[in-house]
């Protein structure tokens, strides 16, 4: 006898997947149109009337149906029942063809981030519904051998790398690169093979941070000293860092296949696109170190796990103190306490040496302007942060619980799937990123993932997500990866660099392509750049830096000319400032045009002022 209560359910929910099912294919035809008709709600009068007439049409007469289909066989009500359950992803993966269109929502970024969370977290709660969907993907992966995935794997490190390579390289011959923060730190490899320790842009970079890396890798810059190089270093130790991950969830999840999956995941994530295309910088290297000690770690291989620690503290102090709340949690939950006591000792005392002993010797430079609102009037420095963390808690939440916070974590945690949250036990894992970043109260760079600060999350999410997977039920995996692998595809769709004309990085829309204009603006630059005395003094714009940093005597035009023989710059570097030094220079003949090519100028002081007004015309465009 057929239950009519259950029928009702599975009338009703078949009706809704019949809705959803029509409002999928609807949507999916709409091609190139999909981000015009769901963004701005415009389209043919033909295709606003389908999508209005036929999900409503199917989902009534699934309606009607079902009952006339069991009152003529309700033998098939048991496997009716069944094949309705099976389709309820449905109700959630009707949103993908918008989703999966790039630009979708370009104003409503919050929007568009909460969307694919629901659409994340409802496919993984429905596929667990799906009878033997599990079961289909464990045969698949006995079928397919796992040293099938090994390879896979190592292509796609090997294609990312080369890809990460040609694009970082390109967006550098494409004059995107900057002074801060790339000239800079070519400035002090430079400067370091010369001699000059911690001296970039001459002034005393060891004050602001401590990245002892450095003399590692500078062998390597004098092998081939040349931008390209650092570019290269970057590209390596980013997508490197793929390989310990996919070890580690190969040895944790005992499947090659789930941890291939997870690799992927790595090379398609938004930040770490944002790390490799944004100049170059210390931090995300730490991630290639920290992946690595994880996966020694789960051996139990202490000699490479301990170096592979230390390394990772030496590309940057705060990673130092990052391990050391690692350790710190390890101790709080009572998991591995003498390793998390070695860990938390070691990262504090890093990091208290560093900073407070080491840098000192350079400068009294730090980045408490990242956590100014938690510095009362008339205080100053790190030690007033902690006062005020620990004297006014709910004014700190109030400072630091922000929506732009809120996006960011949804930019790190949806591609996930939300798994690093979902289990209590990796929580620790999260202290680095949230004693660096959490704790920013400026609405800077530092809260925005296209950005390297992110990177002090990163390697530690995706350790939270293995660890996630490994302690879920079997059946559980597969509906969790699938729902990881769609956030992922949405993340690197909308924000990645694989698709597009141009993706944003930093402050930056940059592409790969080379355009008329780029081939310009780099014949006229080299025409420029060729009039400057290899060991002459120079001025440099904010783009044009990173192509002349090699040389012991350069500032950036921002931050004036001082007593340098020349000055290049562009109108588009004068952006982030320098213009009023330059008209005021320029107007008073202190220093005179030598040449104007497009929207590029080389100036020298005391030479002709003829061209001056030429130059004056590309400050005053300053754009």
């Amino acid at each position: 006898m057929v239950d009519r209560q259950r029928l009702g359910g599975t009338q009703l929910l078949a009706s809704l997947e019949a809705f959803a099912l029509v409002e999928l294919v609807g949507l999916g035809s709409l091609g190139a149109h999909t981000v015009r008709y769901v963004s701005q709600n415009r389209g043919a009068a033909s295709t606003r009337h389908a999508l209005f007439l036929a999900p409503g049409l199917a989902a009534l007469l699934v309606y009607a149906a079902i009952p006339l289909l069991i009152a003529r066989r309700p033998a098939w009500a048991a496997e009716l029942e069944r094949s309705v359950r099976n389709a309820t992803p449905l109700l959630f993966l009707w949103m993908l063809p918008p989703l999966l269109s790039r630009g979708v929502f370009p104003e409503h970024e919050m929007f568009l981030m909460l969307a694919t969370s629901a659409l994340v977290i409802g496919t993984e709660y429905t596929l667990r519904r799906v009878d033997r969907a599990s079961g289909v993907a464990t045969k698949l992966a006995r079928y397919l051998r796992p040293f099938f995935a090994d390879g896979l794997a190592l292509a796609f490190i090997a294609a990312m790398l080369a890809f990460a390579c040609f694009g970082s390289i390109r967006v550098h011959q494409k004059f995107l690169t900057s002074n801060y923060d790339f000239g800079l730190f070519e400035n002090l490899f430079f400067t370091t093979l010369g001699g000059q320790h911690g001296i970039a842009f001459e002034r005393p970079y060891f004050a602001e941070h401590a990245e002892f890396l450095l003399y590692l890798l500078v062998p390597i810059y004098r092998l081939v000293p040349q931008s390209e190089t650092l570019l290269v270093l970057q590209a390596f130790f980013i997508v490197g860092a793929a390989l310990p991950l996919y070890l580690l969830a190969r040895r944790w999840l005992k499947s090659a296949w789930q941890a291939l999956a997870l690799a992927a995941v790595y090379l398609a994530y938004p930040s770490v696109h944002g790390a490799v295309f944004y100049d170059f910088h210390f931090l995300p290297l730490s991630t290639f170190f920290v992946l690595w000690a994880v996966y020694f770690y789960a051996r139990r291989a202490w000699l490479g796990f301990w170096p592979s620690v230390v390394l990772a503290m030496t590309c940057r102090e705060d990673v130092a103190l990052g391990i050391g709340a690692v350790g710190l949690g390890l101790l709080l939950i009572g998991r591995s306490r003498r390793l998390g006591a070695a860990l938390a000792v070691l990262g504090v005392a890093w990091f208290g040496l560093v900073k407070l002993v080491w840098m000192q010797r350079f400068g009294n430079q730090v980045f408490s302007d990242y956590y100014a609102e938690l510095i009362p009037a008339g205080s100053g420095g790190f030690e007033s942060v902690i006062r005020t963390l620990v004297s006014n808690p709910l004014y700190t939440l109030s400072r630091t619980l922000t929506d732009n916070k809120l996006l960011l974590a949804l930019h790190l945690l949806v591609p996930l799937g939300f798994l690093p949250v979902r289990q209590a036990r990796t929580w620790p894992l999260f202290l680095p990123g949230l004693i660096v970043v959490g704790l920013s109260t400026s609405r800077s760079a530092i809260t925005q993932f296209q950005f390297h600060y992110s990177m002090h999350f990163v390697p530690y999410l995706f350790v939270a997500t293995v660890i996630a997977l490994a302690v879920r039920k079997a059946a559980w995996r597969t509906p969790a990866i699938a729902a990881l692998l769609l956030g992922a595809a949405v993340g690197t769709v909308q924000f990645g660099a694989f698709f597009g004309d141009s993706f944003r990085t930093s402050f930056h829309e940059v592409s790969f392509d080379w355009t008329r204009a780029d081939a310009e603006r780099a014949k006229n630059f080299a025409a420029l750049a060729a009039k400057i005395p290899p060991t002459a003094s120079v001025s440099a714009g904010e783009y044009e830096g990173p192509h002349l940093s090699r040389r012991n005597a350069i500032m950036t035009v921002k931050g004036g000319l001082g007593d340098k023989e020349y000055a290049i710059f562009s109108s588009r570097s004068l952006r982030w400032g320098g213009d009023t030094a330059l008209r005021e220079a320029l107007r008073t003949g202190t220093y005179g045009a030598l040449d104007v090519r497009g929207d590029l100028a080389l100036i020298k002081r005391g030479a002709s002022t003829e061209l001056n007004a030429k130059a004056l015309r590309i400050v005053d465009s300053k754009r």
